[in-house]
């Protein structure tokens, strides 16, 4: 307990150490996310159209890239600490420092999605339900943390050099990029085939109707 304790307030350290980078990164994700709600705006957006339906979903995907993305400064941090893991790694369980880890950046996860959320949801007319806020803003945080993990793995593939710096970050778009344009993919079939089968029923019931 003495030794989660004492990595406990390592990661701390390091936080106030990094202070700037992560009050930047909180500073950033309103202004983004008050571009988004202006490219998505309530006024532009019909709630009850399925013509609409693909914008929605446009903008709740690209809060989740969003997350993403801003999570790849944990890979660099990793990366520049490592050293210092593999060094006292003979001094205390892997658990006392990755648990230690993962809590001090569990209230950092919460912040950020709580404030895209505010700057996005009800600016661009999701849903008013207040339930539905909150599922929003766990996906946010779960996704967040599932990208810190995800960096955090890459981080411990490579640890050598500058050159692997960047073939770990090259290849973390790569991991980010892929489930993305998958996603996508099948969003837009998903949205086009409804599209279709409202587009012929609505044919079919004018032609009934003539």
């Amino acid at each position: 307990m003495d030794l989660w304790k004492a990595c406990l307030s390592r990661e701390l350290l390091l936080m106030r150490r990094h202070c700037f980078l992560y009050n930047f990164k909180t500073c950033q994700i309103p202004l983004v996310g008050l571009l988004s709600a202006t490219t998505f705006s309530r006024a532009i957006l019909h709630p009850t159209s399925v013509k609409y339906g693909n914008l929605y979903l446009a903008c709740l995907f690209y809060g989740i890239v969003f997350m993403i993305f801003n999570s790849l400064l944990e890979l660099s941090l990793v990366l520049f600490f490592l050293h210092v893991y593999y060094r006292d790694n003979r001094f205390y369980p892997t658990w006392a420092w990755s648990l230690s880890s993962w809590i001090m950046k569990v209230p950092h996860s919460a912040l950020e999605s709580v404030v895209w959320a505010v700057a996005v949801y009800y600016t661009v007319g999701v849903d008013p339900s207040p339930v539905r806020f909150i599922r929003y803003v766990f996906r946010l945080f779960v996704i967040y943390q599932m990208a810190l993990g995800i960096f955090r793995m890459l981080a411990l593939v490579y640890f050598e050099n500058l050159l692997y710096l960047i073939q770990m970050r090259l290849f973390g778009l790569g991991v980010c990029l892929f489930p993305s344009v998958r996603s996508s993919d099948l969003l837009a079939r998903q949205v086009g085939s409804q599209l279709d089968e409202r587009t012929s029923s609505l044919a079919t019931f004018d032609a009934k109707s003539m």
